[in-house]
């Protein structure tokens, strides 16, 4: 006849006990690991969501900025871009560094709720490619050259997230 081991107190060591302690260790470890993993890329993803907003914050600046070159275009007086503190530069006057946004005369304005800040560079005539000037040299044929720009374009939305955003525009009637 065996004996019920279990049955007698003497007999238990606790083993049970500390292979629990143990593994319960080990589960709360990788639960706070997990955690730690989770917080981070929530983080991550936060971010994300808030560099996108500023570029697409940018792209609407850049847009609102080509259609006030279109409307300065469009104007029936000429537009002086040689005047100073308004966010618009002639070539002459170049922006050297776009990313010290502080130091510059910046167009600012407010429509649909959201306020754009923008710069427009003013490059003047530029004559496209493909004419000879030794074929033609006094002007060449209609159409031959268009009026260029270069706008600039910034956003900064929460916790510094910003963007800075360029285009090449260019308009064949004169500012």
């Amino acid at each position: 006849m065996k004996k019920n081991l279990c049955a007698n107190p003497h007999h238990q060591r606790g083993v049970v006990l500390i292979v629990s302690l143990i593994l319960l260790l080990i589960l709360t470890i990788l639960g706070v690991g997990a955690m730690d993993n989770t917080l981070l890329e929530l983080q991550m993803t936060g971010s994300f969501q808030r560099q996108m907003q500023a570029l697409n914050d940018s792209e609407r600046n850049l847009l609102m900025a080509e259609m006030e070159v279109e409307e300065i275009v469009d104007a029936p007086e000429r537009f002086d871009f040689s005047v100073t503190g308004d966010g618009y530069y002639q070539s002459i006057n170049a922006v050297q560094d776009v990313q010290d946004w502080d130091s510059l005369s910046v167009n600012t304005g407010t429509s649909d709720g959201f306020t754009h800040e923008y710069i427009v560079e003013f490059l003047g005539r530029k004559r496209l490619p493909g004419e000879s000037l030794a074929e033609n040299p006094d002007g060449g044929i209609p159409g031959n050259a268009a009026y260029a720009y270069i706008i600039t374009a910034r956003s900064e939305v929460a916790r510094g997230a910003n963007r800075t955003v360029q285009s090449a525009y260019t308009t064949y009637e004169q500012p």
